[in-house]
């Protein structure tokens, strides 16, 4: 397949604020590249339409409109490419008195002809209320998905939409008519419907709305919507609001990024969880990561939110040796759940699973160098440096070994040898330890 190219929409009235031509311009750009279809001065729905007439005319595979007043995050683009939809958006909060996710389900026609939308963030609050049992899961999983919800209306500030969509609907592809539940963008996602579409926002992707409403705390979310007592929900996830207009831009933080998986089974702990995701950033974006002993995915989750290529590599056999492990080990027992679990939290498209013994796969390896090598299957010594033996020749020449465990005596016991062998402990959290060859 090849790479996408993606034409930029920019619908604006006025000169385009410092905040969102700074974020435009750090988006992590597709391989296929860029170009960008600017109209100025007329209505929205006008605009738009006059954007896509552009791009029809081009010979780009998506359109991702981005408002003027919105401000991006560097992954933003990447990831609703990875997610490899027809149609999907970013996530961002509505400028009103009661700020909610600019997502929402269909819910009637009223008796005046109107059509009216249920935002997701009203049916996030009603969804804890019902669901107490729920309530140390993170943010994202109680809307139950891979950070992607399928729903009937979506925002049109962070939109990504395959060049197919547009063929099948035809102009005038958003209206704002009489009668329509939310404007031009709520038309384009009913005209979308009718073709036969489904429509995506990805809660991963978050944007700020003019600085009205930016993502921060924990159960700051329930406050802003008046809903419950203070602190009654205390989510381990960003998905939340702090209302205020402060007129500044602010900087992108991993936890605009970063989400651990607590609701996933294994032996990470959250800080553990974060190093390796920082250490997984901190490879070339188009960068390898081989993960050795995947389990049930907590770690692979956490270094798949970089974005990078990433393998998992598994004989997904269970741990028959331990009497605490699930009594179900037929082989590929966990590779299902892994699976699962990544789709839930994380785009997959550069995410591949490979069932083998690790140390096997190391010696048939023929891929790219490996930036960043996690090493965490079976932690006898001898299976340990089986895995090295087979592997390190693999890792590019400024590339990252990491070991889970390293408090155990197999797995200290190598990690020893390397330092003998002119390595050199780069980064440590918990039992955690990363190291790289000295020059």
């Amino acid at each position: 397949m090849d790479a996408p190219t993606v034409a930029l929409g920019i619908p604006h009235r006025g000169p385009l604020p410092g905040y969102f031509f700074d974020s435009a311009m750090g988006l992590i750009k597709p391989e296929g590249g860029v170009y960008t279809l600017r109209v100025e001065g007329k209505p929205v729905d006008l605009a738009r339409n006059q954007i896509v007439e552009g791009f029809l005319s081009s010979d780009a595979t998506h359109l991702f409109f981005m408002d003027a007043d919105m401000k991006f995050a560097p992954e933003t683009l990447r990831r609703l490419i990875d997610a490899d939809l027809p149609i999907v958006s970013g996530v961002y909060f509505a400028r009103t008195d009661h700020p909610v996710p600019h997502v929402y389900d269909y819910v009637r026609t009223d008796q005046y002809g109107e059509r009216w939308y249920h935002p997701k963030g009203e049916a996030l609050i009603e969804w804890m209320r019902a669901h107490p049992e729920h309530r140390d899961a993170p943010n994202a999983y109680c809307f139950g998905h891979r950070h992607l919800v399928k729903c009937d209306g979506i925002g049109g500030g962070c939109l990504l939409v395959r060049r197919d969509v547009f063929e099948a609907i035809g102009p005038p592809w958003f209206q704002n008519a009489q009668g329509s539940a939310g404007g031009e963008d709520f038309d384009f996602c009913e005209k979308a419907i009718a073709a036969g579409y489904e429509i995506y926002a990805d809660f991963a992707v978050q944007c700020d709305h003019e600085a009205v409403a930016v993502f921060t705390g924990r159960s700051e979310f329930v406050e802003a919507f008046g809903v419950g007592e203070p602190g009654e929900y205390d989510f381990h996830g960003p998905l939340v609001v702090q209302v205020g207009p402060t007129g500044r831009s602010r900087r992108v933080s991993e936890d605009d990024i970063f989400h651990f998986p607590y609701a996933v089974e294994g032996y990470l702990d959250p800080e553990e969880g974060r190093s390796l995701f920082r250490l997984a950033l901190e490879t070339p974006p188009d960068g390898v990561i081989v993960e050795l002993g995947s389990y049930k995915g907590k770690s692979a989750i956490c270094l798949a939110q970089a974005g990078r290529r990433l393998y998992c590599v598994d004989s997904f056999e269970g741990e028959p040796e331990n009497p605490y492990a699930d009594p179900d080990h037929r082989a590929g027992c966990y590779r299902e759940a892994l699976e699962a679990n990544l789709k839930r939290y994380v785009p997959t498209a550069r995410v591949t699973t490979i069932q083998n013994n690790t140390a096997a796969c190391g010696f048939t390896y023929a891929g790219d160098p490996v930036n960043l090598l996690f090493v965490d299957a079976a932690h006898d010594e001898a299976s340990v440096r089986a895995d090295v033996e087979a592997w390190l020749p693999h890792i590019a020449p400024d590339g990252v070994l990491a070991f889970h465990d390293s408090d155990f005596e197999g797995v200290a016991a190598v990690i020893d040898d390397l330092l003998g062998d002119g390595c050199e402990i780069t980064h440590a959290q918990g039992s955690l330890a990363a190291m790289k060859r000295s020059n």
